[in-house]
């Protein structure tokens, strides 16, 4: 079911930045874009935290362990500051290079991975991929 979930993911990914470098173009701003886009997700996901009985069992936790409060601020400036720069791309260039250039990411997923909790997934077809992807960004940024 993941690579289901992962592949419907990627198509709404990329149907986010189609429709997202259009409206760019219209001269929306990016910070209102993003604005527009979670101010209703906020609502979304308070009701399905709250149908499934979980919201004030995190909340708990999270205000209760100091190392799992810290990790989920990273995570809101890192999601935040990634959307903001990933419009800010696209509005600069286009969607397709952005999303192109943004294939690089699982690189710095494994080196994050590695530095932050010492997961070691560095495996032959992980370095070989890998160097793919850093390839493909090096062709797209250099022509």
């Amino acid at each position: 079911m993941w690579l289901v979930y992962g592949l419907i993911a990627a198509m709404a990914w990329g149907l986010n930045y189609t429709l997202g470098e259009q409206i760019l173009q219209k001269g929306i701003s990016p910070t209102t874009l993003l604005l527009m886009e979670l101010f209703p997700s906020l609502f979304i996901f308070l009701v399905l935290g709250y149908e499934e009985f979980h919201l004030k069992k995190n909340f708990f936790l999270i205000t209760h362990d100091s190392s799992l409060l810290w990790m989920v601020l990273a995570t809101i400036i890192a999601f935040s500051a990634g959307s903001l720069l990933t419009y800010l791309s696209i509005q600069l260039k286009n969607a397709t290079v952005t999303s192109l250039i943004e294939l690089s990411f699982p690189l710095f997923t494994i080196v994050f991975t590695f530095l932050l909790f010492r997961i070691n997934h560095f495996t032959l077809p992980v370095l070989i991929g890998g160097a793919l992807i850093m390839a493909g960004v090096f062709v797209i940024g250099y022509f």
